[in-house]
């Protein structure tokens, strides 16, 4: 079951990585927006638009919670509440008048007023490409030395050599593994 899960993984990681990468691409081109929106009441009673938006733009990953008042429906966020998936040309809007807290791309923003009120992190993909590509690389890291170790009369397991007694390991105790030749002996 160790195993197992050590394989998915794995190969959850890789399959993260290479769509951090393509999303990275994209957002080079093109702006990606997923938006979830569903209306409610604030606590003065006022009509509002709760929403969570993923947005893929210029290199960065935006996460953004926050609600809107109904005044702003139909011009921030889409006319009905739901789930929408929105495309357009990536654009430059400048934040850095509600930025808290910036490092290496990474930035914290928070709007606040009675119309708009809004928390944004802001995450550099490449960052996120680099984070997936450590169990990739830390698994390729083990299966080249496993090999290393099978084609030079090593353990497998502790690396141990073993040209003096090639059918056990005196080590760990390892049986040796059965190689097959090139004719199939």
């Amino acid at each position: 079951m160790k195993r197992f899960l050590g394989k998915f993984r794995t190969r959850l990681s890789w399959l993260l990585l290479i769509l951090a990468i393509l999303i990275w691409l994209r957002s080079r081109i093109i702006t990606d927006e997923f938006i979830l929106g569903r209306n409610g009441y604030a606590s003065d009673g006022t009509l509002i638009r709760r929403l969570v938006t993923v947005r893929a733009s210029g290199n960065y990953l935006q996460i953004s919670f926050g609600h809107i008042s109904s005044l702003l429906f139909n011009a921030v966020s889409p006319t009905e509440e739901g789930f929408y998936h929105l495309t357009h040309v990536p654009g430059n809007a400048d934040m850095s008048l509600w930025v808290i807290w910036s490092l290496w791309g990474f930035s914290y923003s928070r709007i606040q007023n009675p119309m708009l009120m809004a928390r944004i992190f802001t995450v550099p993909i490449w960052s996120l490409a680099l984070a997936f590509a450590i169990l990739p690389a830390v698994g390729l890291a083990k299966r080249l030395r496993h090999s290393r170790r099978l084609s030079s009369n090593l353990c497998p397991t502790c690396g141990y050599d073993m040209r003096a007694t090639p059918e056990r390991c005196p080590e760990c105790g390892t049986a040796a593994a059965l190689r097959v030749t090139a004719n199939g002996q």
